[in-house]
């Protein structure tokens, strides 16, 4: 199962890598249908993303989006992304139009096997239907909203997010929030990506991250060549603070400061350049600490136990005395 999702978010890369013409960055979201497999056209939009607009721009907007509908407004902007984004290439791809038709298809066959959807689901599914020439099937709100991403090729970077504000504003009393730049600490865990039990294909945050020439000689060992994944958060916190907060949600470094440090200056370069780097043993401070005063309270409890039983022995043995 590893193995093929590494695969599979290659393959998105490859897609992402292909549209955008350019193979020197990193995206930001990767595609992916729900049985984990790289969808070809998500991909594809988000490969022309990086192509047409302010890659830039548009990576720090999704960043400021945030609270319980995160999911939902991102689905939206790539919903409006998608319709701005088709007309500029159709007549350039010309199997992009079948491509697009077949996503929307596979889309709605998958959604009809589903009884719950979100509402991301349900107004991505009704843009489907308006791909394939069908009415979108949608409330009126809904449609609505989905008519109200219905951006056109002609937009820049600056109207199209300036509209997604206006957007979010008029229908959920919303306005995404420029959060100050935080540190990034990476750590490895056992899930890749997020698509699985989704209703319809969709976009994620990319957080895997294949390391297969990477090494680091150290006093505290080496860093071994191999697949690690890595999970990455920011926190509006002064740096030891979060250091602090990091560190007893996973644990210490296992490497020294001085081991650290170096590390960081070899892997933290580029995008990555005020990121920082925690290896460890995947152990709370706090499950620790629970695991030390658990110890210490089974010793407590040994003792009382002990001299509760020598008590006892103790008040036998007077009371056969006093017996004789």
């Amino acid at each position: 199962m590893e193995e093929q999702e590494l695969i599979e978010a290659k393959r998105a890369r490859n897609f992402i890598w292909t549209a955008a013409e350019k193979y020197e960055f990193e995206p930001m979201f990767l595609a992916f249908s729900p049985d984990g497999t790289a969808d070809m056209y998500l991909n594809l939009i988000i490969g022309l993303a990086y192509k047409w607009y302010d890659q830039e721009k548009i990576d720090a907007f999704f960043n400021q989006l945030g609270g319980k509908n995160q999911e939902l407004y991102e689905g939206l902007l790539w919903i409006g992304l998608e319709n701005a984004l088709y007309p500029k290439e159709e007549k350039i791809r010309l199997a992009l139009r079948d491509i697009r038709k077949e996503y929307a298809r596979e889309s709605l066959r998958r959604y009809r096997k589903y009884k719950e959807y979100s509402r991301i689901d349900q107004i991505r599914n009704g843009h489907c239907r308006e791909i394939l020439g069908q009415s979108s099937g949608l409330k009126e709100e809904d449609e609505q909203i989905l008519h109200a991403f219905s951006f056109s090729k002609d937009m820049s970077t600056d109207q199209i997010l300036e509209q997604t504000r206006e957007n979010l504003w008029k229908y959920f009393a919303y306005r995404p929030t420029e959060k100050k730049k935080g540190n990034y600490f990476l750590q490895k865990v056992s899930g890749a990506f997020q698509s699985f039990g989704k209703v319809s294909a969709t976009y994620v945050r990319a957080r895997n991250y294949d390391d297969q020439n990477t090494f680091f000689d150290g006093k505290s060992g080496i860093m071994e060549r191999g697949r690690h994944y890595i999970f990455q958060l920011s926190l509006q916190r002064n740096p030891e603070e979060t250091k602090r907060y990091v560190e007893a949600c996973f644990g210490k470094s296992i490497y020294s400061q001085e081991c650290q440090e170096k590390i960081e200056q070899k892997l933290c370069v580029g995008n990555h350049k005020n990121c920082h780097l925690l290896f460890t043993k995947g152990n709370s401070r706090a499950g620790e600490d629970g695991l030390k005063e658990s110890e210490t309270e089974k010793n407590r409890n040994k003792i009382y136990t002990g001299e509760n039983e020598l008590s006892k022995i103790k008040g036998k043995r007077e009371k056969k005395d006093s017996g004789k």
